[in-house]
């Protein structure tokens, strides 16, 4: 008897694995994606879920196109564009889960457990941690399983013939992990040969993490602008920033200041970097190497800002980077990637005599009609400097700073995570009436004095501290890191570095901004918990130097201790074969 050509129907048992593995490979996703792209997938894999237990028709035809449509107007109106690799992989999430709509025969099944494997791949253009390549191993498992289940299991048909009826019944029912040896035992055979490949395979220039991004996410990190609470939001952060490995002794923990942007503009309330013309000028004099010089190696996540941290101040700077005006490291394309480099910093640099006009208003500048209770209690400050030390002299200023850091540290001043907010005249309400801060708060405030006592000042934005991890020999700062100073203009001395918040809480700088707050942070904020993350980073520490920065320049040092190094890279690639 002949049969007619109809599509092979999908089990229960074959649509919900192959559905499940869809789920579990879009779970990055919920990190990556915006929530209404998300949304969508979940809501099309729920449909297509619910069609088959409740069996409901297929999908019309004429609905397809409407929710391709969809589809791409969400991408569009989420990003503002449609290109770039993180459109593009929401795509893929997005017309996958279309896909699964019309998922009805052994095909569909196929091409979508194909495209899952393919898309848990794109996530490690994104989160690029230890724990990724786990999750892949585990999603590459459940698609390998449900390949098996579609090619072992007996799909029933659509009956045409007496004898399709009784093939359906007498077929046994397979258990639910059957299958799932071999799919193991296949991942086993192919991870010697992975490991093999990736460590001989001719690299890229740069690593493969190095692929450009349109759409950046706008990491945390101080930034170019700092306002109140702009620098207390990141002492929430726990995500690591940098990591940092000395070439001989370890400075001091009150030494470790980490220079990140300089903020020279105050506009009443928030202070701002250069202009990018001023910006791009070079310092008029450089550090030289001294017996003095501290070398290290800085291993930096991607922040996709401009700047590079480093200790003051930079002597040796990697190539593609340059000194701005403030002895701020500057590259000029965002950091979208992990990198390593190394630097080294002359602490005992001697800093130019002499302030240039232009930079020497811009460090004086203030906006009118702000403060008048600072100003007038500045000036009461400065009149009560001893007639015998001559105005405006070096000994004189440096007698103002002291009065104004003796006033921070005698008086009932407050660090505080959670400050009242400010109006108007910010560092009138600061200094007189709430008395209760952050470190921005304090060098904010600190610059202004200075500034309406008429000494050059500005602020200096960054991390300090950090924690040593002992096993890994490196220094780990944090987000929660992250910390704002001031540097005031002496003549003959050049630029000095003052932090007012030593003096309200000096334990922030011997043992964290966490050892300053009593309570915790969060629900899940435990000293032992934050420990145990310190720690555990020397994995993280260990995967960003062999795997994720494994570039053609760390392949040959590979391939020197092995030997290979004479070898060329078709020599390689017969190797290989």
């Amino acid at each position: 008897m002949s049969r007619r050509s109809k599509p092979i129907k999908l089990s229960e048992r074959s649509v919900l694995w192959s559905l499940g593995g869809m789920l579990f490979a879009s779970l990055p996703g919920w990190a990556i994606f915006p929530l209404e792209i998300m949304l969508f997938s979940l809501s099309t894999l729920t449909w297509r879920l619910l069609a088959h237990r409740f069996q409901w028709a297929a999908t019309a035809v004429w609905l397809k196109l409407p929710l391709v449509i969809t589809a791409l107007a969400l991408l569009y109106f989420s990003y503002g564009h449609l290109y770039g690799r993180r459109v593009a992989a929401a795509m893929l999430l997005s017309m996958m889960s279309l896909k699964a709509l019309e998922m009805d025969n052994r095909r569909d099944s196929r091409v979508l457990v194909s495209l899952g494997v393919f898309l848990a791949a794109t996530y490690f253009l994104f989160l690029q941690y230890p724990i990724m390549l786990i999750y892949g191993l585990v999603v590459l498992m459940l698609m390998l399983h449900s390949l098996n289940i579609l090619q072992l299991e007996k799909i029933p048909r659509t009956a045409v013939t007496d004898q399709d009826i009784r093939d359906d019944r007498a077929s046994p029912k397979l258990p639910l992990f059957s299958g799932a040896a071999s799919s193991l035992r296949v991942i086993l055979y192919a991870l010697p040969l992975g490991i093999v490949l990736f460590i001989v395979f001719p690299r890229l220039a740069t690593p493969l993490w190095g692929v450009p991004e349109a759409a950046l996410d706008g990491k945390s990190g101080p930034s170019d602008k700092m306002a109140p609470g702009s620098i207390q939001s990141l002492y929430l952060d726990d995500s690591p920033a940098f990591r940092v490995e000395f070439m001989g002794n370890r400075p001091a923990r009150e030494n470790l200041y980490w220079r990140g942007p300089v903020l020279w503009n105050f506009d009443g309330r928030s202070w701002t970097t250069l202009s990018r013309g001023l910006r791009r000028l070079a310092p008029t004099q450089l550090p030289e190497r001294t017996s003095s010089s501290i070398q290290y190696q800085v291993q930096m996540e991607p922040s996709e800002r401009h700047w590079m941290y480093t200790l003051d101040y930079p002597v040796d700077i990697p190539v593609a980077s340059k000194l701005t005006q403030g002895y701020q490291l500057y590259t000029k394309q965002a950091i979208t990637n992990s990198m390593i480099y190394r630097v080294t910093s002359e602490p005992e640099f001697q800093k130019p005599v002499n302030l240039s006009p232009v930079f020497r208003q811009i460090t004086l500048n203030l906006p009118e009609s702000y403060n008048p209770k600072s100003l007038q209690w500045v000036n009461s400050l400065a009149s009560q400097i001893p007639a015998n030390i001559a105005q405006d002299s070096p000994e004189s200023k440096l007698i103002l700073i002291n009065k104004v850091l003796n006033y921070f540290n005698q008086e009932a001043f407050y660090y505080s995570l959670n400050p009242p907010l400010l109006g108007h005249h910010s560092v009138d309400e600061f200094l007189f009436n709430t008395r209760n801060g952050f470190c921005e708060h304090y060098a904010s405030t600190f610059t202004v004095l200075m500034r309406m006592a008429g000494i050059p000042a500005r602020v200096v934005t960054g991390y300090q501290g950090g924690y040593y991890n002992q096993a890994g020999e490196y220094l780990l700062l944090r987000q929660s890191d992250a910390h704002a100073w001031s540097e005031v203009w002496i003549e003959g001395k050049g630029w000095l570095r003052i932090d007012p918040t030593s003096m309200v809480a000096p334990e922030r700088i011997l043992s964290g901004a966490l050892g300053v707050q009593g309570e915790p942070r969060n629900w899940h904020d435990f000293g032992w918990l934050r420990t145990l993350r310190n720690n555990v980073d020397l994995i993280q520490h260990f995967w960003n130097n062999w795997v994720q920065d494994y570039s053609a320049a760390s392949q040959s040092r590979i391939l020197l201790v092995l030997g290979l190094d004479r070898l060329n890279r078709s020599w390689l690639m017969l190797l290989i074969l």
